[in-house]
């Protein structure tokens, strides 16, 4: 079947031959007048111009509903109201007697204002090539523009343009000037809108408007209105009147692809964007279906690649492009992207012939909307695209099989785990070749495979330990899952089967049950080993609490019998001697309380629970103020600080820490003391902070070691084991002491616990 629509009687170009001889007749005409009567020939120039100006009117108003081509219809308003000025212009010149006196200059102030009217229409035209023109508001426009003007000029308000003996004002001058200034920027203009406008008739309007800028600028030149300047400038103006001319009317008429999209409405009945195109690419005729689509914008005498082909193309590469140029000779169909917006169209063109196929004198360009079917084709690539590579990348093996039980499809990973190829398992039944052994076991019978079940009854089936079966016949542990799939009614289609190897979760397991065994026995031991030291220890802490107390009881007593029943035969010197005995013996003692006091802390058994250090710390506070209700102290002490952790134990801790900041804030007035938290990295710490006497910064360390004292003497008393009581306390918690201090300046103690009801009593027990 031929497919292409009807041959078409066109030309094959601008037929201009009527209109050369008719403005060679019309030139010959007036130059022969203008020998006889100057007026005659001035009076017919302008009423050829205004005439001229009619028919442009007339022409654009009544097939600009068919063209809307708003470039044309803006000429043809503009210059119907420039054709009226004129006419006012003509009855008004010096010796045809209709207004008297000063006829030259309201003659020539009307030609300068119908001038300038005529350089803006010219400049401004372009702009409605692709813009909707509503003709009515634009024709009103300009000729409430020409009737104000006219006003003006008829009441004596309009600048004088003439004097009689004089010739041209400065004004007529200078705005002839700035007329030809405009004229040259609406050239411009024109040019910059040569895209959007048909290239024929921006030609003929190109050498229109400078037609008439050199007739402007003879028209500078003039002394009387009868000189030679003036003859020769309204000869220009006749040719420049011709060229819109022919380039509206001849164009419009003659041109064929004019008539067709003035007068056809076959394709209206077309539901896609139809135009037709002729062979430079211009769109000549439009259906109702493409006006829609283009919102009413400017079509006719557009570029259609620059309105409907991908941008990516080039018009010298489109491949529909080539085929409007005639450079295919045959149907074409393209599937093409419109633009940037993401709309998908199925463009086809087909030749519009003549002479019997000989020239092709354009196309019928048809665009049909394909974004639904492009949508779902890519949404479907994508899924799968998706698919595939979800197959060919994961590290699970995957295989597939239809409602008998046959492998359909299988995964790159399957291949690599069983040593099956896809080309070898694709077919066979699945459950023979992958999950039954050779033998065929029980446990893997067709009637308990979790594959099989699934494609009868429909549900998902996971198996945590099972068996495959490699193309070797090595068995290997797999964990799988097996789910159905189904066809769009519903029905169940094959299934899908997800396997990992758990070969080495298997040995992972078989290694933590071994390693849990042995810890289980070396904490076993450990605890043994752990009661026996404790039971040394209790029986250590017995012999030092009886044995070495007693040696010191004697020493200190003797030392008291000594100095009470004896101190008159003693000098001075032996009473110091037995004080300075009695004092390390009693520090001794201490010492040894501290030592026992550690131990017990190491030894004793934790039973955490959610402790109140905010309350435990004020009811220290108290009872530690008591024992100098004298100083000025201010206790600081954050509400809400609660830790887990034994009770006895955490107040022996406090107990400790407080005493330590009472004691060395002693010379402050007043002592600060404050108890607090803060965030680090490892989470909550908490802290005692004074404001006491400091200490240098690199013993930071040697604080917590047991009878480390940085205080000598009788000022600052003490065992030196309260820090190392509190550190062994924390330990046996889990946490972490440090300090941090300057002289002078105070110390901070910090201290971590748990905050939480966390597993600690077992493992504490064991220390």
């Amino acid at each position: 079947m031929e497919n292409r629509i009807p041959q078409v009687k066109t030309r094959s170009g601008l037929d201009l031959g009527f209109g050369i001889w008719g403005l060679l007749l019309m030139a010959g005409l007036l130059i022969s007048t203008v020998f006889y009567n100057y007026l005659l020939f001035h009076t017919l120039a302008e009423l050829f111009a205004v005439i001229v100006a009619i028919l442009l009117a007339v022409v654009g108003w009544q097939t600009y509903p068919f063209s809307r081509n708003g470039f044309l219809m803006f000429l043809a308003a503009g210059y119907f109201w420039v054709g009226i000025l004129d006419l006012l212009h003509t009855l008004s010149y010096e010796g045809v007697g209709i207004i008297e006196p000063d006829a030259a200059n309201i003659s020539t102030q009307l030609w300068v204002a119908t001038r300038y009217l005529e350089a803006v229409i010219l400049l401004a035209a372009p702009v409605f090539a692709v813009r909707v023109l509503h003709r009515g508001p634009a024709f009103a426009a300009i000729g409430a523009a020409a009737a104000v003007v006219s006003v003006l000029i008829f009441a004596g308000v309009f600048p004088d343009a003439f004097v009689a003996g004089v010739g041209l004002t400065q004004f007529k001058i200078l705005s002839e000037y700035i007329i030809i200034g405009l004229l040259i920027v609406a050239l411009w203009h024109l040019w910059i809108r040569r895209g959007d406008i048909d290239r024929r008739v921006t030609e003929l309007m190109a050498l229109a408007i400078i037609v008439t800028a050199v007739s402007e600028f003879l028209f500078t030149l003039y002394q009387t209105v009868y000189g030679l300047e003036n003859f020769v400038g309204h000869i220009g103006k006749v040719l420049s009147y011709w060229l819109v001319f022919v380039a509206i009317v001849e164009t419009s008429l003659h041109e064929p692809f004019r008539m067709l999209s003035r007068g056809a409405t076959t394709y209206d009945a077309v539901p896609d964007p139809v135009v037709v195109v002729d062979p430079d690419g211009v769109i000549r005729q439009t259906n109702r279906a493409a006006r829609a689509y283009a919102g009413g914008a400017q079509l006719v005498g557009q570029s259609c690649h620059r309105l409907l082909h991908p941008q990516q193309w080039s018009a010298a590469n489109c491949p529909i492009c080539r085929g409007i140029r005639g450079e295919l000779r045959e149907l074409m169909s393209f599937e093409v992207p419109f633009r940037d917006s993401g709309i998908w169209h199925s463009v086809t063109i087909t030749p519009i012939e003549q002479s019997g196929g000989a020239v092709q004198v354009g196309v019928v360009h048809v665009s049909h909307d394909i974004t639904v079917r492009k949508q779902a084709e890519e949404s479907l690539r994508r899924k799968n695209v998706e698919l595939r590579s979800i197959l060919q990348s994961v590290g699970d093996g995957i295989f597939g099989v239809d409602r008998r039980g046959k492998t359909v499809f299988v995964n790159p990973a399957l291949e690599q785990l069983t040593g099956w190829s896809s080309e070898a398992l694709i077919g066979r039944n699945a459950h023979t070749t992958l999950h039954q052994p050779p033998g065929g076991l029980e446990e893997h019978s067709r009637e308990a495979c979790a594959v099989l079940l699934t494609l009868k009854d429909g549900r998902t089936r996971h198996s945590d330990d099972d068996l495959f079966h490699r193309r070797d016949g090595a068995a290997f542990p797999v964990a799988f899952t097996s789910a159905p799939l189904r066809g769009n009614d519903g029905d169940i289609s094959g299934a899908v089967v997800v396997f990992r190897d758990i070969s080495e979760r298997k040995r992972i397991e078989h290694e933590r049950q071994r390693h849990e065994q042995k810890l289980e026995s070396m904490v076993a031991e450990r605890t043994r080993e752990l009661q026996e030291l404790n039971r040394e220890m209790e029986t250590f802490s017995y012999s030092v609490s009886h044995d070495l107390r007693a040696p010191l009881r004697a020493v200190n007593g003797f030392g008291q019998a000594l100095l009470e029943d004896y101190s008159e035969q003693l000098e001075g010197t032996a009473k110091d001697y037995l004080g300075r005995m009695r004092d390390a013996s009693i520090r001794m003692g201490q010492m040894i309380d501290g030592l026992l006091g550690l131990s017990r802390v190491s030894r004793r058994e934790i039973h955490p629970e959610a402790a109140d250090i905010s309350s435990l710390a004020a009811e220290l506070s108290e009872l530690v103020t008591a024992s100098d209700p004298r100083r000025r102290v201010e206790w600081r002490i954050e509400p809400g600080m609660v830790a887990y952790a034994d009770p006895i134990l955490l107040r022996l801790l406090l107990q400790n820490l407080l005493e330590n900041a009472w004691k060395f804030t002693a010379e402050r007035d007043p002592a600060v003391i404050e108890v607090g938290r803060m965030n680090t990295g490892e989470g909550v710490a908490f802290f005692v902070r004074d404001n006491g006497i400091g200490f240098e910064p690199e013993v930071a360390n040697s604080l917590y070691q047991p009878f480390q004292r940085l205080h000598r003497g009788k000022q600052y008393e003490g065992s030196g084991i309260g820090l190392a009581t509190v550190q062994r306390i924390v330990h046996r918690h889990f946490g972490r002491t440090w300090a941090e201090g300057k002289p002078g300046k105070g110390a901070t103690f910090f201290f971590t616990l748990p905050v939480g009801d966390e597993n600690i009593e077992e493992s504490s027990n064991l220390y």
